[in-house]
């Protein structure tokens, strides 16, 4: 499994010689299995690649964009939003949900 990242354009879609669209990214990032794709990828400028592993059988990946708090009482994130959005990943692992930071998103 590989995660690929693309700061300059979050919505990117990659089209194949063929036409179909064999890449398309949400806010920024795409995840994939398919070595085809992550070869087409890895060959463009624009788009990083983050991670390559393989996660446990049947577990499943999902993004998120979240807003953090860094703990200072005087900061003006403890009276707002917070600090972000940031991207994080999330899956299980042996039971228990894992959580990993990704970057900051693309807003």
């Amino acid at each position: 499994m590989a995660i690929f990242k693309c700061e300059q354009y979050p919505y990117l879609r990659v089209i194949g010689r063929d036409g179909t669209v064999i890449a398309q990214f949400r806010d920024g990032l795409f995840e994939t299995s398919d070595a085809s794709v992550i070869a087409v990828l890895s060959q463009r400028e624009y788009i990083t690649l983050l991670d390559e592993g393989e996660p446990a059988p049947g577990s499943r990946r999902t993004f998120r964009r979240e807003f953090v708090k860094c703990g200072k009482p005087n900061c003006q994130c403890a009276r707002g939003q917070g600090h972000g959005p940031y991207v994080y990943v999330y899956w299980r692992e042996n039971g228990r949900v894992r959580k990993r930071y990704i970057g900051r998103a693309v807003t």
